[in-house]
């Protein structure tokens, strides 16, 4: 039988090889490949033009982290990312001519997801392209709606905080604070001297 300190360690060691494995994700790949049509980047968000469109100019912006569903990703980057979405709806709307778009997250496997990375979508819609996202809409009882009203609002009573982008610390120079405390000192009197001298 192992020790406790042996099967800690052993868990240990499971852990960190776990961590340094990173999942294979079809959006991790592409963004990283030199062939990818990249519209946008920065330091959290890629967008790019979707392999496999379902109109012509069809937009996927991903978090560059991997991060599976919407729930899991930050504040500030789904902040981020709606607002790249956003942009690019205007972008589509004045380049592609087209008459709308649609903003869609397929959240999870039960809502259409298929690649197991968050993103959003930006569809450009034109006249007669037969795309059709209507669905026959289910018929609740008041008490039904009521009953889901309470369990919602109950989950709901946290919402208010947003999650901001932790900041890194500043690291300043060492040696420059001194450096300037040492002038000040020297130089200190002849200051204070040449400003009650100093002609407006």
């Amino acid at each position: 039988m192992r020790s406790a300190t042996a099967l800690r360690e052993a868990w240990t060691e499971m852990e960190q090889s776990a961590s340094q494995e990173k999942p294979a994700c079809d959006y991790c790949e592409l963004i990283s490949s030199p062939g990818a049509f990249i519209l946008y980047e920065d330091k959290h968000v890629v967008a790019f033009l979707s392999e496999e469109p379902i109109s012509e100019g069809s937009i996927v912006v991903v978090p560059k982290e991997h991060y599976v569903i919407i729930e899991q990703v930050p504040d500030y980057v789904v902040a981020k990312m709606f607002h790249v979405a956003n942009k690019l709806s205007v972008a589509v709307f004045d380049s592609l001519n087209a008459l709308g778009t649609n903003i869609l997250i397929q959240n999870g496997v039960a809502a259409g997801q298929r690649v197991n990375h968050c993103s959003i979508e930006v569809i450009p819609r034109f006249e007669g392209d037969a795309l059709s996202f209507a669905w026959v809409p289910k018929q609740l009882s008041e008490e039904e709606m009521s009953t889901i009203e309470i369990e919602l609002k109950e989950l709901c009573s946290n919402i208010g905080g947003f999650e901001t982008e932790k900041e890194e610390p500043v690291v300043l120079d060492s040696s420059a604070p001194k450096a300037a405390e040492d002038g000040a000192k020297k130089g200190d009197s002849d200051f204070r001297k040449k400003q009650f001298l100093r002609i407006p």
